[in-house]
This record gives C-alpha cells, structure tokens and sequence, in this order.
C-alpha cells in the first residue's frame, strides 16, 4: 500500500483540507508545505489581481514530484484534485520556469497571470472554479 497513488493522492488531498480548514478565518497570509511520499508541496491562501479585482487564490507556489514518480502524469492528478477541492474562487500556479509545462497546463484551461507585466518565463498561470 505505500506505493499505492490513490492512497498517496489522498494523503495529499487530506493535508489540503486541513490547510484550507486552518485558513478559513484569516482573510490571506496562510501557508504551508505539505511533504509526502508522492510529492512536497508549497501551497498558500492569497491574493491577486485578475480581471481588474483582487480574488482570493489557492497558490501553488512550489511542487516537486518525487523522482520515483515523475513522468507519470502524478501533477496533471495533484493539479485537478486541489483545484477541485479548493474553496476559493481561483487556483493558481506560480513561476512555471519551463514554456513546455506552461503549454501544458495552459491546456487544462489556464490562463496566464498579467500582474507581474512579465511576457517571458517564469509565467505565472491561473484557472476560475
């Protein structure tokens, strides 16, 4: 069992939770690693500018699949399960450094973030509920 994903992917998912249960009455400004087998995580509640309005945002700051498990499609899964979990109205990605991984997230629906008036790498890429 300690090499299944679906288990991995909810300890995962359970630790997002907690962060989001332990976030629920500060407006912004939480943050915290989640450090798995799958993979180690930095996450944060913030706030960011789209469309003209600051809007409340999971942030994903910082995500490294473990080598055991990378080029398996383990983001693409972590991705979809915290964005279906989170509870505010985006998620974003932070810094993507490589234009690959930014085009393949861009085809999961994600748009690029304007505010750091950067039109090179890294690009910072965000999706509505």
């Amino acid at each position: 069992m300690a090499d299944n994903i679906d288990f991995m992917l909810e300890e995962l998912n359970k630790e997002l939770k907690q962060f989001i249960a332990d976030s629920k009455d500060n407006a912004i400004g939480n943050r915290r690693w989640i450090d798995t087998k799958l993979a180690k995580i930095y996450i944060r509640k913030g706030v960011h500018y789209i469309d003209g309005d600051a809007r409340i945002c999971l942030d994903i700051a910082s995500v490294e699949v473990s080598k055991k498990f990378r080029k398996n499609g383990y983001f693409n899964k972590i991705l979809e399960s915290f964005n279906r979990i989170n509870p505010w109205e985006y998620t974003l990605i932070e810094n993507v450094m490589e234009q690959w991984f930014a085009d393949s997230i861009k085809n999961k629906g994600y748009s690029e973030l304007k505010e750091y008036g950067c039109e090179r790498l890294p690009v910072t890429l965000y999706k509505k509920k």
